[in-house]
């Protein structure tokens, strides 16, 4: 492949190249995704509080990702899910199993995910 953007030349490891096309979709075709990728899906509860509840409609919303999806995947796919939810410049914030999570924590079958707004005043 002309430019170097060849999976031969060892400069890319292939991981890198397949895993983000597996998520581009992460719940309309999860379970087809998995199958594909030999990945497990994966399903999580949600809950919202305050202005995000508000937004979403809802307290807790089940969804189901593919195996190794980060909490960025899953914020992707809740804005996706709830377009109002939160605008593109703000960073959701996320506690995993009461523990703060950033974007880049994977995340685990059964886990519990709580989306924490935030919060003005002085």
């Amino acid at each position: 492949m002309a430019g170097g953007g060849d999976l031969c030349d060892n400069k890319v490891p292939a991981a890198a190249i397949l895993i983000p096309k597996a998520r581009k979709n992460v719940t309309a075709g999860a379970s087809a995704l998995g199958r594909l990728w030999g990945l497990q899906p994966m399903d999580l509860v949600v809950r919202f509080f305050a202005l995000y509840r508000e937004r979403a409609g809802r307290g807790t919303f089940s969804v189901q990702l593919p195996e190794g999806a980060t909490v960025a995947d899953l914020t992707s796919e809740l804005r996706r899910q709830f377009p109002r939810l939160a605008p593109p410049e703000v960073q959701i914030v996320a506690a995993v199993n009461a523990d703060y999570a950033g974007p880049e924590t994977l995340l685990r079958d059964g886990d519990d995910v709580c989306l924490i707004p935030p919060v003005s005043g002085g």
